[in-house]
């Protein structure tokens, strides 16, 4: 038998979006894995991690409607145990019928990003958000350094040409694009086309000057979904975050300062900008700070987006979402 000792805050947290999916079908799968300290669940295109201790060398897989039903009465103990034995998954009092794959016949969802290469093109292909989840950031940090150096040499080499280092970034990062729009929906593949982002703020909601504190970058011409702005949000809540000279600290911080609307902070600074989006959704939204289920189609930059965009701070972002703050 495998078994996991799990924060049980964490795994109510996590469980929550599940509670809000309108439609899970008995076919749908959830996946159940374990890396190092925290267990990561994911099913229905959505994804959360608990920290965990003990041992897990595979991964569960189980019916998506396991996760709803948990969402609906959640584990209440402070430690949940997760284990599996006897082809049953148990999670606290719940066992169920699992498929159990070890880590050798794992297929991963994301690629290994092996080589530089395969680095490179992952964020064209994956949201950076699962970029971060996935532990691959570093690596894809490492194959940019890796491609300005090659850009540098060749450069030098093309100069009689009047070939520059902006003219292979340009199109290096063009046939990037294409390739990872090979079998994209039209909406999908512009999504992509990094290279003509625009500064864009959502309508304003219930405070003042809230939606500014929703400022992101997107594609012009394409209407502003959901989903798309909660991962652009998240990206830039997570590179405020990182930005400050103790990142830790500052999580700190903003966990306690937005603790009304966020009972329980991320686990670790890699997760906060994805955790926080899942935890103060309908905050956010209800403030006007993230858009609705459809939001207007940027087509030019918005002057004050894009000033927010380049000098706001993660203390100015945490106070001007907090409740705390509003009269």
């Amino acid at each position: 038998m495998y078994q996991l000792v799990v924060d049980g805050g964490h795994l109510r947290q996590g469980l929550r979006w599940y509670e809000k999916t309108r439609k899970i079908r008995a076919a749908d799968k959830a996946l159940i894995s374990f890396d190092r300290s925290f267990m990561q669940v994911e099913a229905l295109d959505y994804a959360f991690v608990a920290r965990a201790d003990g041992a897990w060398p595979g991964t569960a897989k189980v019916s998506a409607t396991v996760l709803a039903a948990l969402a609906k009465a959640p584990p209440t103990s402070e430690d949940v145990q997760v284990s599996f034995g006897d082809g049953k998954l148990r999670i606290g009092r719940l066992a169920v019928t699992c498929t159990w794959e070890p880590v050798s016949g794992v297929i991963l969802g994301a690629p290994a990003a092996s080589d530089w290469i395969a680095a490179l093109s992952l964020k064209y292909r994956i949201p950076r958000p699962q970029i971060v989840l996935d532990g691959l950031a570093p690596k894809v940090a490492d194959a940019e350094r890796q491609l300005g150096k090659l850009v540098a040499r060749c450069a030098k080499s093309l100069a009689p040409l009047h070939v520059t280092e902006a003219d292979l970034h340009e199109m290096i990062e063009r046939r990037l694009i294409e390739h990872a729009q090979v079998n994209r929906g039209p909406d999908e593949a512009a999504r992509q086309n990094v290279g003509s982002l625009v500064a864009w703020v959502p309508p304003p909601g219930m405070w003042p000057g809230a939606n500014v504190l929703g400022a992101v970058m997107m594609p012009p011409g394409v209407e502003v979904k959901l989903q798309d702005h909660r991962d652009a949000l998240a990206d830039k809540v997570q590179a405020m975050l990182e930005a400050e000279d103790d990142p830790e600290a500052a999580l700190a911080w903003a966990s306690e300062e937005l603790q009304q609307v966020m009972p329980v902070g991320p686990p670790e600074v890699r997760w906060a900008g994805r955790w926080m989006m899942d935890a103060m959704e309908g905050w956010l939204r209800e403030i006007g700070a993230l858009t609705a289920e459809r939001g207007r189609t940027p087509t030019t930059n918005d002057p004050e987006a894009s000033l927010a965009i380049k000098e706001m701070t993660l203390e100015e972002w945490v106070n001007g979402i907090s409740p705390s703050n509003q009269s």
